[in-house]
């Protein structure tokens, strides 16, 4: 991009994303593996800015006859951002899924689960007397 003026504008960004998945079946069970990367670069008068990371799932089901059917999946997304003059963040979230599809009664199906997430993040402020982002909570 330029300026009215003509004078260039420091704008120019990149992104490369890759990925693959693969699924693998039998008669009574299903698997699915799958992972994706990616890298953003974004010039700014003040430096590159850059955004990159990846995810990696992986699931699992399987057909219980008549007792039904239960997934298991597992989930991982790591994301860094890089900031200059201002952060540097490291986000990873962590996630695990249980779930169970079964019919008590002719017509009716009953699905429950479980779950849990967990998400870390270090963050450090390049520049706190310009721009700061704190966490609600500091641990010491």
């Amino acid at each position: 991009s330029e300026l009215t003026s003509g004078a260039p504008v420091r704008d120019a960004s990149s992104r490369l994303r890759i990925g693959l998945r693969a699924d693998r079946s039998d008669d009574d069970s299903q698997w699915t593996l799958q992972a994706d990367a990616y890298d953003n670069e974004v010039a700014q008068a003040i430096g590159q800015r850059r955004v990159f990371g990846g995810v990696l799932l992986g699931r699992y089901s399987r057909d219980l006859g008549s007792a039904g059917r239960m997934q298991v999946q597992a989930y991982w997304d790591r994301s860094e951002r890089r900031q200059p003059g201002a952060i540097d963040e490291t986000l990873d979230t962590w996630d695990l899924e249980f779930q169970h599809l079964f019919h008590p009664w002719p017509g009716h199906e009953f699905l429950w689960g479980a779950g849990w997430r967990r998400l870390d993040e270090s963050l450090t402020n390049l520049n706190p007397g310009v721009l700061a982002l704190l966490p609600t909570e500091q641990k010491q």
